[in-house]
C-alpha cells in the first residue's frame, strides 16, 4: 500500500508557534532564515525557499531579502509529470513539491544604523493545506544531514552497518522517523560521496597506515611492489605482535 500524499490537512497548528513581528531583528540573513524555516515554518507545517533580493544602487550592498513558501509560483505540469515518472521510489514521487501560487513570505531589510536585519513585511496565509508533523521532514528545506549524523554514519560504516540499518538506528535514537531530519536516500548519497572521495586514494591511505605502524613498532615489516607507472600492484606485511 502506498503512503498518502504529503499534503495532508493540518488542522491542529501548534499554539506555541513563535509570532512574526514587524521590526524583529536578526544578526544575519542566515539567522533570519533559521528562524523562519527551522523554528517557524517547521512548526506551522510548510517549507521555505530563498526568494528575491535587492542591492543598494550606490554601494552594491545587499539590503533586502525575501523568503517564500516552497509552494510559491506555479508548477510546470509537463516537468512535474516527467519528474514523478523518473523518480525511483514512492517516497520521492510523493515529496509534494508542486507549487500552488502561495503568497506566504517573509521580507527582511538591512538596518544601516544597527547593521541588523529587520522584518519589514510578511504574509502568513497559505493557499494550500499545511503538512502534518509526521511528514514535515520530507519537505526539502527540512531535510538535513547534520555533521553529527555524518559522524555517526562514518562510525557505523566502519563496522559494516548498511545504510538501511543506519537509518533505523537514527530513527530509534530520534524517537521517530519524523525527528530524523532526512530521508534514507540522503544516507545512500552520502555513502556514495564517501566512496568517490576515497576512490583512487586507498593505496596511499594503506601506505600511510603501514608507515605509521612502522613508527610505532620497529618490528613491523612491509613491502610494496609497484609497476612502471609507480602504481601499487602487490603488498606484504607482517606484524610480529
Amino acid at each position: 500500500m502506498s503512503e498518502p500524499p504529503l499534503q495532508e490537512p493540518n488542522e491542529n497548528v501548534p499554539v506555541d508557534v513563535p509570532k512574526l513581528q514587524i521590526g524583529q531583528e536578526f544578526d544575519s540573513i542566515e539567522d533570519a532564515y533559521h528562524f523562519y524555516n527551522d523554528i517557524y515554518a517547521k512548526r506551522v507545517g510548510f517549507g521555505v525557499r530563498m526568494g528575491s533580493n535587492k542591492r543598494s544602487q550606490v554601494t552594491g550592498e545587499l539590503n533586502w531579502k525575501q523568503f517564500v513558501c516552497s509552494k510559491e509560483g506555479i508548477t510546470d505540469e509537463t516537468y512535474e509529470n516527467s519528474r514523478r515518472q523518473q523518480s525511483s521510489t514512492m517516497e520521492e514521487r510523493n515529496c509534494g513539491i508542486k507549487c500552488m501560487n502561495c503568497k506566504a513570505r517573509l521580507n527582511i531589510v538591512l538596518n544601516k544604523a544597527s547593521k541588523k536585519w529587520c522584518i519589514s513585511d510578511f504574509e502568513e496565509t497559505h493557499t494550500h493545506e499545511l503538512t502534518t508533523p509526521r511528514r514535515i521532514h520530507m519537505l526539502t528545506s527540512h531535510r538535513k544531514l547534520t555533521k553529527a549524523k555524518k559522524c555517526l554514519m562514518g562510525k557505523l560504516s566502519n563496522v559494516n552497518v548498511r545504510s538501511s540499518q543506519q537509518f533505523k538506528i537514527m530513527e530509534t535514537m530520534a524517537g521517530g522517523i519524523q525527528n530524523v531530519g532526512c530521508m534514507p536516500r540522503y544516507l545512500r548519497n552520502f555513502e556514495r560521496d564517501l566512496r568517490e572521495e576515497v576512490r583512487g586514494h586507498d593505496a596511499t591511505m594503506l601506505l600511510e597506515y603501514f608507515e605509521s605502524e612502522k613508527e610505532k613498532k620497529p618490528s613491523f615489516y612491509f613491502e610494496v611492489d609497484r609497476d612502471e607507472e609507480n602504481r601499487m600492484t602487490r603488498c606484504f606485511w607482517a606484524d610480529p605482535t
